[in-house]
């Protein structure tokens, strides 16, 4: 699906780009990433542990392909931060609460990611259900 490349392009510029809603929260959100959809890999929720995830993210670290994660708003920022450790600096999407009033988007390198979340105070009043698609090529 080259439909990705416009999405890019689209958030690149900053304009919103929204998900018509489906079956599924990792294809919508997908659909708006502006992260390459050839290819992804679909890992679910990752184990607590900072030490299991990185085991985990770094079998796929040759593997070029976007790699699809869920998380839960109180680990969140523990996963971007252990997202850039193993992969560096990359470009990321988070969607939350897809089609529901709390509905966010937020794409961009992951350090500036990172550093919404915590102008956002994220930590002391986190909400929502993730969808986080890292870009990894």
């Amino acid at each position: 699906d080259p439909g990705f490349k416009l999405v890019r392009e689209l958030r690149d510029r900053e304009y919103e780009v929204i998900p018509i809603p489906g079956p599924s929260a990792v294809i919508s959100a997908l659909s708006v990433s502006g992260i390459p959809t050839d290819k992804f890999t679909y890992l679910g929720f990752l184990p607590k542990s900072d030490v299991k995830r990185k085991k985990i993210l770094s079998e796929y670290l040759s593997i070029q392909t976007s790699i699809v994660l869920y998380e839960s708003p109180n680990r969140l920022t523990k996963l971007l931060n252990v997202l850039k450790d193993v992969f560096g600096e990359k470009k990321i999407f988070i969607a939350r609460d897809m089609t529901k009033l709390r509905e966010r988007f937020d794409y961009g390198n992951i350090s500036d990611v990172i550093s919404k979340y915590e102008k956002d105070m994220f930590d002391v009043d986190p909400h929502g259900e993730y969808v986080v698609i890292l870009e990894n090529k």
